[in-house]
């Protein structure tokens, strides 16, 4: 996943330039502002002596006062230092927004093949999430959860939905039934020959060395021959 953006920049409330949704726009605005401010500051210079009600322009047929002149810069100042610097943050993480969401798409594309593939009750699930109205709300109140929304809502979809299939059973006629007693008939036959061969053994352990206790255990096997 991507890094996360940096930190949003603090909002204007009841900003007059919300409307706007481009850097260039925006720019425009900027112009218009500066332009206001230039030409309010040299009237209100020009009519220093002039009273506060007395007309000292007429713009668009209508006359304007000095105190109104003053206020129509105050406005165009506020809009220059607050309003108009808060739209430009608000299209810029919107832009910043815009780029990671396309990132993050690509990538849970590349780590969940269903995404990209045939209908599914997974996708069918994730599409129903992503496009219903609770994730919608989350984004309106939450602007930067937005790039996000698509890559977690996948991946849990896929985690929820997309398990494997449990394999089958075999059928019952492939069991196979062992012998009830699949040693008996080996202990038979191989305990005679397993006897024979220690006996062997210690005959030839005794006339080598004269152990006794090749004796004594040659003759347990003895006697336990003939029981």
């Amino acid at each position: 996943m991507q890094e996360a953006p940096p930190p949003p920049a603090p909002k204007v409330k009841d900003n007059p330039y919300k409307a706007v949704k481009d850097l260039e726009t925006l720019q425009t605005k900027f112009n218009e502002v500066d332009e206001t401010i230039e030409y309010a500051e040299d009237l209100l210079w020009k009519s220093e002596y002039l009273a506060y009600d007395d007309i000292v322009t007429e713009i668009n047929g209508k006359e304007w006062t000095k105190e109104e002149i003053r206020n129509l810069l105050r406005e165009a100042q506020k809009a220059r230092k607050s309003y108009l610097p808060a739209q430009a943050n608000v299209i810029k993480e919107a832009e910043q927004r815009k780029a990671q969401k396309q990132g993050l798409s690509k990538a849970v594309r590349e780590e969940l093949s269903w995404l990209e593939g045939e209908d599914s009750d997974v996708k069918r699930q994730f599409q129903g999430i992503l496009n219903g109205p609770i994730l919608k709300k989350v984004i309106e109140a939450v602007p930067e959860f937005e790039p996000y929304a698509e890559y977690l809502t996948a991946h849990a979809a896929n985690s929820i939905w997309n398990k494997p299939k449990a394999p089958s059973k075999a059928p019952s006629s492939t069991k196979l039934t062992p012998p009830s007693s699949p040693s008996s008939a080996a202990t038979k036959t191989e305990a005679p020959a397993g006897i024979e061969r220690q006996m062997k053994d210690l005959r030839k352990k005794l006339e080598d060395t004269g152990d006794e206790d090749a004796y004594e255990r040659l003759r347990t096997l003895q006697l336990s021959r003939k029981k």
